[in-house]
């Protein structure tokens, strides 16, 4: 009779009097050590995602190279987290779950990676270079076109006559679907309004400086017709055009018969950007006034009559305006006294317009929803910048 073989005893459970037990020590052993496994590549792996949050700091030409590597950095994590058993020992439910999440914040950070990667090595598209508008050829002007730098003496009283003064008949169609019918709407139509209408018929830049300047005469014109007096006689200042005694209002040399006047509000000295304009506007029919600083001159009397008989004010927004000084007459009370009068103010930044004014009037100012145009100083004036402003006198006269 073969020998009986033994019985092996079957290991239990140890309960918690049993903690020193062989079978306890190998379970909690073997935890512990994936636990530190998990613990290694947790670390890893918050490395990983940190490095590709500052993505945008690694220099352009290293980008590629970078995602490549942490590409291939995830793709060996990946590996390792599924050689790490956690399964069917009690006690290990909570590695489980670690280590599933661990492995789902890997596939997302590996989808990211690889579609930041993919942008990258997609060559880029690089707009080709608009070809430089050439100015059109020298056509013969018309009869009846608009003289270069002053008003004519041909009556436009309609869309089309402007137009065709202004070399622009080919836009009269796209003028009129706009809603532009009558020569009134174009003139009751502000800067930024005659800009889009610009835009929207896709009018060139020769023919846009053409139909601007065309707007202007016609609003020059009209205002002339239904004046019965210029502003120098109407004004009853022309005895006053030796009295001025600040940056601003009455200039020396102001024209006569003027249709339109604007009140100049500017800190001492006078910049020459103010000159330039004032001339500009002055072959447009319409007068800048302009008061100079001198020694015994009562300042207050000029400098707010003028702002009160003004059509409106052009204020030039130099980066000290709106200072409140101990002068009367300063910008600061300028400013103060045209808004209080509901003057119509032409706002002209000569400051970039990412920068602040140093005096709070002026910011305040600058920031209402009104007509801005900007100057540098030191450049040339800006085209079409003399039309806007002679078109806002004529219209705030209006």
């Amino acid at each position: 009779m073969p020998p009986k073989s033994k019985r092996r005893p079957e290991l239990e459970p140890a309960g918690e009097d049993d903690a020193g037990s062989p079978l306890v020590r190998t379970h909690t052993d073997r935890t512990a050590a994936r636990s530190d496994d998990l613990d290694g590549l947790s670390v890893t792996l918050e490395s990983i995602e940190e490095r590709f949050r500052n993505i945008e700091d690694v220099p352009l030409a290293s980008t590629q190279k970078v995602l490549m590597g942490l590409q291939m950095q995830l793709q060996q994590l990946d590996g390792k987290l599924d050689e790490i058993g956690v399964r069917g020992l009690t006690g290990e439910s909570p590695l489980r779950s670690r280590k599933r999440s661990m492995l789902e914040r890997c596939d997302r950070l590996q989808t990211d990676v690889g579609t930041k990667l993919q942008a990258v090595q997609e060559p880029q598209q690089t707009p080709p270079e608009p070809e430089p508008e050439l100015e059109p050829e020298p056509e013969p002007e018309p009869a009846d076109a608009i003289p270069e730098g002053q008003p004519p003496d041909v009556k436009l009283q309609s869309v089309s006559a402007l137009l065709h003064a202004a070399r622009c008949s080919d836009y009269l169609e796209a003028i009129r679907a706009a809603d532009y019918e009558e020569l009134s709407d174009l003139l009751e139509a502000d800067g930024d309004e005659i800009e889009e209408l610009i835009a929207n018929v896709q009018m060139g830049k020769p023919a846009a400086r053409r139909f601007r300047k065309g707007i202007a005469a016609a609003a020059v014109t009209t205002a002339a017709e239904s004046s019965t007096k210029g502003l120098a006689a109407s004004s009853g200042h022309e005895d006053d055009a030796h009295d001025g005694v600040h940056s601003s209002g009455f200039c020396s040399d102001s024209a006569e018969g003027s249709i339109a006047t604007v009140f100049g509000s500017m800190r001492f000295p006078v910049p020459p950007e103010a000159r330039a304009l004032q001339s500009a506007l002055r072959q447009r029919g319409v007068d800048l006034q302009i008061i100079d600083m001198r020694a015994g001159d009562d300042i207050s009397e000029a400098v707010f009559t003028g702002i009160r008989e003004a059509d409106a004010v052009v204020v030039f927004g130099t980066a000290d305006y709106g200072e409140k000084t101990s002068n009367p007459a300063c910008t600061y009370f300028e400013a103060a006294y045209a808004q209080n009068k509901k003057k119509q103010m032409i706002l002209l930044r000569m400051i970039p317009w990412e920068e602040d004014y140093q005096h709070i009037k002026a910011d305040q100012l600058f920031n209402l929803n009104m007509l801005t145009l900007s100057w540098l100083p030191g450049t040339p004036m800006p085209d079409g910048l003399d039309t806007q402003v002679a078109h806002a006198a004529v219209k705030a006269r209006r």
